[in-house]
């Protein structure tokens, strides 16, 4: 499908550019501090069964970063959870999402399984190294591609696309 409607190859520089970004980003333990301070100040009202570590500025450096300790059970072990449990866990990661990425405009981008831990009330997150901040406009032209979606809009769809730069 996409061949018919971008003929060529997609550009990958922009991917490229964002692993960089990512990377780099990965080993900068005072925007981490800074990352886990936003999202905790951010949700706490809102969501107060996402925990997220304290962070102790008085002993953090360059090249290390001091938090609270925090225990929950990993992915795998969150499996075993009854179905409830498990249902209100992903609706809470699922609108903890939506609340990142609409209103706050800011993402944690690296959520692989190690990064979080659960309880059967609570989500734990951790390791903020990664985070992605997005303008209004990117977020206005993702909606737009998202009901370009619904509808089957195959030409907003590719407007949307060349707009973000991916072909």
């Amino acid at each position: 499908v996409l061949l018919v409607l971008f003929p060529g190859l997609p550009n990958v520089d922009s991917y490229l550019l964002e692993l960089k970004r990512s990377l780099l980003e990965e080993c900068d333990y005072n925007a981490e501090k800074e990352s886990l301070q936003f999202f905790k100040e951010k949700s706490r009202e809102r969501f107060p069964q996402i925990v997220i570590p304290e962070v102790y500025p008085e002993f953090c450096t360059t090249t290390i970063l001091t938090m609270e300790f925090i225990e929950g059970d990993s992915f795998i072990e969150s499996k075993k959870y009854p179905q409830d449990k498990r249902d209100h866990l992903a609706q809470l990661l699922y609108d903890y999402h939506n609340f990142c990425f609409y209103e706050l405009r800011t993402l944690h981008s690296d959520p692989q399984y190690g990064n979080f831990l659960f309880t059967e009330d609570s989500l734990r997150l951790l390791d903020f190294g990664s985070v992605r901040s997005f303008s209004q406009d990117f977020v206005s032209s993702y909606i737009e591609l998202l009901k370009s979606i619904e509808k089957k809009d195959l030409v907003l769809y590719k407007k949307v696309l060349i707009d973000f730069g991916f072909f």
